[in-house]
């Protein structure tokens, strides 16, 4: 790859906060050689592209990729994890922490509305069973009283 065509691959990775390395096959063969990255060895060939950045601009390299052909994604690395390319779109698709965090709210909320009403319910049914029985009752009083018509 020349270098006017890795300055291009740069400049479309950075402005969303990934920053591409460029290493030739035997650095990176070396280098994983005796860590736990030396399964990916036969997928390697050449020079190797590693982009590093945060998880959440995952959605944005995807965007990125799409439109450099001769980048092909073969998997990746989050923290001791590895994932096939297949993992990498599943993580892209998942809603980032606000979403999930709003929904979880809304569940939390939701769940307490009805546990209030529900306790309310049972509140308000004790009165009114209360409330008939004291009419009741007068009612009782009032005719052995003998005072109804």
């Amino acid at each position: 790859m020349n270098m006017r065509r890795k300055t291009v691959i740069h400049n479309l990775f950075v402005p969303i906060g990934v920053e591409p390395i460029y290493f030739p096959y035997e650095v990176i063969s070396k280098a994983i050689a005796d860590t736990k990255l030396r399964n990916l060895k036969p997928l390697m060939h050449r020079q190797m592209l590693l982009v590093v950045g945060k998880l959440d601009s995952l959605k944005k390299l995807f965007d990125v990729i799409g439109k450099i052909p001769d980048i092909v994604l073969l998997g990746g690395v989050f923290g001791d994890h590895i994932f096939t390319k297949q993992g990498l779109i599943d993580c892209a698709a998942l809603p980032d922490v606000d979403g999930i965090r709003g929904q979880f709210v809304g569940i939390l909320g939701c769940s307490l509305q009805q546990t209030r009403s529900y306790l309310d319910f049972q509140q308000q049914n004790l009165s009114r069973l209360l409330d008939q029985y004291v009419i009741q009752l007068n009612d009782h009083i009032y005719k052995n009283d003998g005072i109804g018509c």
